[in-house]
Formats: C-alpha cells, sequence, structure tokens
C-alpha cells in the first residue's frame, strides 16, 4: 500500500514538474479549446494477484463506452484533457471441470470515469499522430453477474459491499486526430487503462493476497471514436 502511494504521488508530481518546466517555445502557437462528444467499445478483463482454480479460465468481455470530451491545447502540439465517460468494465469465466464443464459466468461492472490526460501530438498536417497518458477515477455505478449453469441463464446484482466503490487507474494510448476544418475534428483512439485499486473490499482487509480471498485489478483496452468543436 505504502509502495502505491509513493508510485501515485511521484506521478503526480511529475506531470507538474513536467508542465512547469517545458520551455516557453512549445507554447508560442495559439491556445485553443475543444468540445465533443466521444464512443466506443471496452474490452476488459481483471487481474488476479493470486492463482484462480486451474479449471477456470478468465477471459475478456466487451463493454461500451460514451462520454463527453473537454481539451485544452497550450500549442499545436501540447494539451490536456478532461473526458467524463460511463464505461462498462467485466469479465467472463468458463469451467472445464468434468462436474460442472460447459457453465459460464460474466461481470459487469459499470462505472462514471473521469480520465485527466497529457496529450501529446506530432506534426502540423491536417493529420496528427498523438500520444495520451494520464490518471483516471471511476466511481461505480452498478456491478452485475450473468450465469449459465446446467442451461439455466440467471442475472443478479452483486452487493455494494464486495465490490470497492472508487476504482483508480492509469491510462494511455495512442490516436489519431483529422482537423476537418479549423473549428471541427474527428479522432480515433486505442488505449490501456490499467487499474490501481483492489477490487475485493474482503481481501483489501488482509495483508497478503490468498487463493480465497485474492487482489483483482481491472485491465481494460478501450477503442475510441469522436468529434470535437473548436470553441
Amino acid at each position: 500500500m505504502i509502495l502505491k502511494f509513493i508510485f501515485k504521488c511521484s506521478f503526480f508530481l511529475a506531470c507538474i514538474v513536467f508542465v512547469a518546466t517545458t520551455p516557453r517555445s512549445l507554447f508560442a502557437q495559439e491556445q485553443a479549446v475543444w468540445i465533443g462528444l466521444r464512443t466506443g467499445c471496452d474490452l476488459g478483463t481483471i487481474h488476479f494477484t493470486s492463482d484462480v482454480s486451474p479449471d477456470l479460465t478468465i477471459g475478456w468481455k466487451p463493454g461500451i463506452t460514451v462520454g463527453l470530451e473537454w481539451d485544452y491545447w497550450f500549442s499545436e502540439n501540447i494539451g490536456m484533457a478532461v473526458e467524463p465517460s460511463f464505461i462498462q468494465k467485466g469479465l467472463t469465466e468458463t469451467s472445464s471441470s468434468p462436474f460442472i464443464a460447459g457453465d459460464k459466468f460474466s461481470a459487469t461492472f459499470s462505472y462514471l470515469q473521469m480520465p485527466v490526460l497529457f496529450k501529446f501530438a506530432y506534426g502540423q498536417s491536417v493529420l496528427k499522430p498523438y500520444f495520451f497518458i494520464g490518471p483516471s477515477i471511476g466511481y461505480k455505478l452498478s456491478a452485475t453477474v450473468h450465469e449459465t449453469v446446467n442451461g439455466q441463464q440467471k442475472d443478479e446484482d452483486i452487493a455494494d459491499s464486495e465490490v470497492t466503490t472508487v476504482n483508480l487507474s492509469i491510462f494511455g494510448g495512442i490516436g489519431l486526430r483529422w482537423d476537418v476544418e479549423p473549428s471541427i475534428q474527428l479522432f480515433i483512439e486505442s488505449g490501456y487503462d490499467f487499474g490501481l485499486t483492489n477490487l475485493d473490499p474482503l481481501a483489501t482487509k488482509t495483508s497478503t493476497p490468498s487463493i480465497e480471498n485474492p487482489f483483482a485489478y481491472t485491465r481494460d483496452i478501450i477503442i475510441s471514436t469522436g468529434f470535437l468543436y473548436r470553441f
């Protein structure tokens, strides 16, 4: 826990130092504010710190994401973004046990997520590749499970006490933006969301993870597209 806290603090301090020490020549271009919409898909799974049953196969679960975006560009190539979004994360489990072969389980965690990202674009043309990285905080809206046992399907909610409410992560990736007009921009991007918060409150209370109470972290590949309007 102490190492994780130090890592988070170091990351935020590094971001502050970067902005404060960046040569002023990089900010010589006209500043710009962009606001728009974004949508896409999430391919999520859960990373467990302890081995799960050898009869279980942990897989990826698709979800959706939709939200807003606010960009502030200090120059043509350096900016930051705030992206409040609804996003579905989760995982799938498939059993190979001869007693319950074919049984399937999936969990969906819905979040209101708020990434705060630093963006770095390359070039001066209407097509600009860029990369981004920054912290993200998610607030759990709901958690549900879908089970298929002996051909019977069942859905039920997961109690709030069984899933951590706030999920912190680091989000980074690459994108391509197209300046259709001076005031309209389209983009497509792909990123990886690396969860830092243990989702199991019971395991959090223990000093070390175990097979009975493993630490569990979100891992997500997110592909998004959208448009921005310059103000």
